[in-house]
């Protein structure tokens, strides 16, 4: 029985450097790896969580941006057509207090103002809807970079998983 115990206390110590170097293969094998890529796709997932919420709130704010554009342009043409009737109601009471026909040439000058307004509107028209190209090139961009961001990830991600590999 002497000899016994010096054996079963060699074979304990030697069954818990096996178990020691079964948990550090463990660990370097699969365990580690699993939950690096557990925080790799838990840090994709926040990535795509952000990114959801940073395009929707661009998208509100595009969408408030748009409704005041039209906003404006509505008042602005309300404006204009009062500027037109103004002018139109001024020129007829020049004419009519020179004792001048409403006629012939009052015509052209009539035309004039609308063709003016018409400039105006025109105008307004083509810079509103530099406003509007601007707005939807923002939420383009901002998808572009969300995409370029995720695959930037992505490949990140894949390298540091090949170099762990190594």
């Amino acid at each position: 029985m002497g000899t016994l115990a010096p054996v079963l206390g060699t074979l304990t110590q030697t069954l818990g450097a096996l178990q020691t170097l079964s948990t550090t293969v463990d660990t370097f094998s699969g365990r580690d790896e699993r939950n690096y890529r557990a925080q790799q796709e838990l840090a994709m997932q926040n990535l795509q969580a952000q990114q959801g919420l940073s395009l929707a709130e661009a998208q509100k704010k595009a969408e408030a941006e748009r409704r005041q554009l039209a906003l404006n342009a509505q008042a602005d043409e309300k404006r204009r057509q009062d500027a037109l009737r103004r002018a139109i109601a001024r020129q007829n009471a020049t004419r009519g207090a020179g004792g001048i026909s409403t006629s012939g040439s009052n015509e052209a000058i009539l035309l004039g103002l609308y063709n003016d307004a018409d400039e105006d509107r025109d105008y307004a028209s083509a810079l509103d809807q530099l406003r509007y190209n601007t707005l939807d090139t923002n939420l383009s961009n901002l998808q572009s970079r969300s995409v370029l961001d995720r695959t930037q990830l992505a490949e990140r991600q894949r390298l540091d998983r090949t170099i762990q590999n190594y």
